[in-house]
Order: structure tokens, then sequence, then C-alpha cells
């Protein structure tokens, strides 16, 4: 039986259409109008070759079975005792100057009394112009607070340096929180909605006097640095200002009581009791105001566990 073949479109025989020379791509050429040749045809790329395993080792291998696992929330080692470390070495610091004074009685070259003829010739107006000094030293961030405050106790003593100090570093945050605001409009404005930003601001509208005050007593952040943080927020004027007026006592008079312990050329027993509890005092209250915030937020974490549980 015969049967018909079927032309092939292969082949081009039968009724396959032949190719078109109006379809076809225009050659592409070069810039003297010669043509370029036709390029060869594309294949497809090769899969790129599987990552090689991590090499097994006491860090990518497996774990024992009693070896706890570890948690990246938890703060590292470093991370647990860099904090008390940091303090340490101040006082490390701290000791060993009042050792170098008293081994070569450096305090003799600072002699109060010859640092508080410098304020004679201001007569009553010398705390004004004290006061007027450390506004600008704040401002300019020249002279850090506390070596501002050991200083009015060596011109005007301890009790009305700590006083002068207080009030001058009072017209010091104002004058940095009022820069800071106008400075900083937009800043504020880019904040603005941020839940974070929002979060914080109501609580320190509502207890921002109470979060200064206890801010300023343990000196956690340093002086200037806070003022920028409130100037941001939506602390209260009035709670600003009395934060601040009661919050730096403590640390004002630690800062003068030390500077004028430490040019002592004569120092007593008394004294350095004194001077290792004003260490302490220094020193504990962060401790124990860490400790507060990380188990307050160990039970904020719990919490949302058991919630999600």
């Amino acid at each position: 039986m015969n049967h018909e073949e079927s032309p092939s479109p292969i082949s081009g025989s039968g009724n396959s259409e032949k190719p078109n020379p109006s379809n076809r791509k225009p050659a592409e050429l070069t810039s003297q109008g010669k043509a370029l040749p036709p390029r060869p045809p594309q294949t497809m790329r090769k899969a790129p070759p599987p990552p090689k395993p991590p090499r097994q080792n006491h860090r990518t291998g497996p774990l024992p079975a009693d070896m706890p696992i570890f948690d990246p929330t938890q703060p590292s080692f470093w991370q647990r005792i860099k904090y008390p470390l940091r303090w340490l070495a101040i006082a490390g610091i701290l000791i060993v100057l009042i050792i170098l004074f008293k081994r070569y009685e450096l305090g003799s070259f600072f002699n109060q009394k010859q640092i508080q003829a410098w304020l004679t010739p201001f007569g009553i107006w010398a705390p004004l112009v004290f006061m007027g000094l450390f506004v600008v030293s704040m401002l300019l961030m020249v002279i850090p607070y506390s070596l501002m405050c050991g200083v009015g106790a060596l011109l005007f003593g301890v009790a009305w340096g700590t006083l002068w100090s207080v009030l001058g570093g009072t017209l010091a945050a104002l004058a940095v929180y009022g820069a800071s605001r106008i400075v900083g409009q937009k800043m504020i404005r880019k904040q603005t909605g941020n839940p974070r930003w929002e979060n914080l601001n109501r609580r320190l509208e509502k207890d921002g006097f109470y979060y200064l005050l206890l801010m300023r007593t343990i000196a956690i952040l340093p002086f200037n640095l806070l003022n920028f943080a409130c100037a941001f927020t939506a602390i209260k004027l009035r709670h600003f200002i009395f934060a601040n007026l009661i919050g730096l006592i403590p640390f004002s008079f630690i800062c003068g009581y030390g500077t004028t312990i430490l040019l002592d050329t004569k120092i007593s027993k008394t004294q350095i009791a004194i001077l290792i509890g004003i260490v302490l005092l220094v020193l504990v209250p962060p401790l124990i105001f860490r400790q507060a915030r990380k188990a307050k937020r160990k039970e904020h974490k719990e919490r949302i566990q058991k919630a999600y549980d």
C-alpha cells in the first residue's frame, strides 16, 4: 500500500514558505560602513557549582547534647564586663593621680590661695564671672563639667563652690538646651511619626523630671550629651530646670571635694575614707541601675514569649 510522503519543512520542498529576505535583521555596521561578521549563537550558561560545605570545627560542627545553645540576644562576656571595667579604669586612674600628687607634692603648683587671688579684682562679682565662664565652657565644650566644679571648689571653697557650680551648670544646661532646639528643628521634624520616638516623648512629657533627675544624680551620661538628648524630646522646661538644680548637687560636691583632697599636701585617714566613699557613690548607682534595667528587659522578653506560646 503506497503512502504519500508529506513534504518535510526542513527540506524546504512542498508548501514550506521560503524565508523572506525583508525579515532578516540588518547587519551591524562598523564606523567605516563595513558589515561585521555574524555573532555566534548564544549558548546556555552553565549553572554555578554548589557551595562547598563549611569545614567542621568547634564553631560550625554539631554541638554536644549537654552543651547549651548560644543565644545571640544575650550579651557576650566582653559586653558584660566592659561597663564595670570602664569604671574600674577610671577609679584606677584617680588612685594613680592621687599617689603621684602626694609622692611628688604636685599640689603645691596649684595653691588655693594663689588661685583665689585671680578673682580679687572682681570683688562681689566673682561668682557671676565664674558662672559666665561656666556657661561659655559648656557651650564651647572646651572644659569638662567635673573640672569646672573642681575649679569652683578651689576658688570659693567646697560649700560655696558647689553652689555656684550647680547654678552655673543649670544655666549652661539651659543654654545648650536652647541652642540645640534652635539648631535641631529639622531633626525633630524628621522623627515625627517614629513610634519609638513618640513613645519616648510621651514618657518624658509625663515623667521627664524623674528620668532626668536620676540621670543627673548617678551621672550615667556626659553633661552636654544629656542636654542634647533632652532638647530633642518633649520634656517640659520647668522639669528640665528643677531636675538640673537638684540632680547636679551630688556630682558637683563630689568633684569639688575630691579636687581639694587631691591637691591637699597633707591627707588624713578620714579624708581617705571619705574619698573611698565618694568613689563608691559614683560607681555603685550606675551598676545598680544597669542591673535593674537588664532585669526589666528580661522580664519583658519572657512576657512576650509567653504571649506567643
